[in-house]
């Protein structure tokens, strides 16, 4: 593995570290400033151990209220444990526990509840960059690619915006990319240490969200498409998955207790996923999320979309050189993704493809494919390929920055969703 580091220019290496610091100190920026919109307040309120029931009792008794009043609600109270925590987790077992008793837990190291549970996020978020490194090191021969798609990560607006929300988002990105790279490390060496490896992340991963399992399916599909690279001890390979599988299984058979039990409180708390949405706002929205991986300007509206051009010739470009099973990861893992999500809404009617919080991993494999095109083109024998792919490497990397730079000045983007103008009205309520 360390010949490929050789082949990274030094010069490569120093623009995407500095990108990585610049991006890095942006995660742990000020992380209040933004409003706390409404996922975020039932985060608190679960984290700190409330019951939905008792909180909407006091709420709503008909009594006037003070701004105390709701804000005793979003910190810890001294009474409540973490079994009062995980029992009003269970309440809501769509939502794996893993970040919410982690952010619990932390809370007392930072200056205020919120930053809490914030900075929880966005220290876990600062892993995804070693995270994407490790994965395009175990899917591309030249390392270029891993510094390029290191460093599109850290500058990405999305992947900011989701590590400053006290949601787990971050910490689930951070997994589906870890535990990726440790499946093809794991298939690659074969030993039992990395199947061990790989078994913890997959845990852990089941843990952080439920839609980890996405990623597992993407991993099982490639596991089998790929399975002519590994003839010579296919046997073992396919052992030491399944057996990483069973064993993630069982550690997570605690949480898949609560889900049977509360099969009827799940589908009553995702009814909203159902509501219908015209499909040309559907593929809107995910043309618009695509783009707004690298660029996120709040002025620029329909002209976002402007960015799939050169986005979709640089997805034509990775199918058609970079390297087989490669290109395969990749596609099973946006493939899975958009089967579950965007096809249902297609077919049946539906808003997920609304949320790019459900769609994270998948963004994380466009941003390595366009990673290995640009690291294609750094070094290509033309002058005129390598300067337009270096000059769109620096465009990106600059309007990844300049966005990173607009979000950290706002109090309010679109990621809050219908609570983003909530400080606007709290300003004309108290004029």
């Amino acid at each position: 593995m360390s010949a490929r580091f050789t082949t990274t220019p030094l010069h490569l290496m120093l623009i995407a570290a500095t990108v990585i610091v610049a991006g890095s100190v942006a995660r742990l920026y000020d992380t209040e400033r933004m409003v706390v919109w409404h996922d975020e307040v039932f985060s608190l309120l679960r984290s700190f151990g409330f019951e939905a029931e008792h909180v909407r009792a006091q709420v709503f008794a008909g009594q006037d209220l003070q701004p105390s009043d709701l804000l005793a609600y979003q910190r810890p109270d001294p009474a409540l444990g973490l079994r009062d925590t995980l029992a009003s987790l269970m309440t809501h077992p769509e939502h794996s526990p893993l970040y919410f008793l982690a952010a619990r837990l932390a809370t007392p190291a930072f200056s205020s509840p919120l930053t809490g549970m914030r900075g929880t996020a966005a220290l876990l978020g600062l892993l995804l960059v070693p995270a994407i490194f490790w994965l395009g090191r175990e899917l591309f021969e030249d390392s270029k690619a891993a510094w390029i798609a290191a460093a599109l990560a850290a500058c990405s607006p999305m992947h900011l915006l989701y590590a400053q929300e006290a949601r787990q988002y971050a910490l689930w990105t951070v997994l589906a990319a870890a535990a990726s790279a440790s499946l093809l490390r794991a298939l690659r060496k074969g030993n039992w240490r990395n199947w061990a490896l790989y078994t913890c992340l997959v845990a852990v991963g089941l843990y952080s969200h439920l839609l980890f399992g996405l990623v597992l399916a993407a991993h099982a599909a490639y596991l089998v498409l790929c399975a002519r690279c590994y003839h010579q001890h296919l046997l073992a390979r396919f052992r030491g998955w399944g057996a990483s599988i069973a064993a993630a299984a069982l550690l997570f058979s605690p949480w898949i207790a609560v889900l049977l039990t509360q099969t009827h409180r799940v589908e009553q708390v995702t009814a909203w996923m159902e509501r219908p949405v015209p499909v040309e706002r559907l593929l809107d929205s995910w043309g618009t999320s695509l783009v707004r991986t690298f660029a996120d300007f709040p002025t620029a509206g329909p002209l976002l979309l402007l960015g799939l051009l050169p986005l979709a010739w640089a997805l034509w470009h990775f199918c058609a050189r970079a390297p087989w099973t490669a290109r395969l990861f990749l596609c099973l893992l946006f493939l899975a993704f958009a089967s579950a999500v965007l096809v249902p809404d297609l077919i049946q009617g539906g808003s997920r493809s609304l949320h790019p919080r459900y769609l994270l991993p998948a963004f994380v494999a466009v941003e390595l494919a366009v990673a290995y095109v640009l690291a294609t083109g750094w070094e290509a024998s033309s002058r005129a390929t390598r300067f337009a792919l270096r000059s769109a490497l620096f465009l990106l990397l600059g309007v990844g920055i300049w966005s990173s730079g607009l979000i950290l000045r706002a109090d309010t983007w679109w990621s809050k969703n219908f609570s983003a103008r909530n400080r606007e009205v709290a300003e004309l309520v108290n004029s």
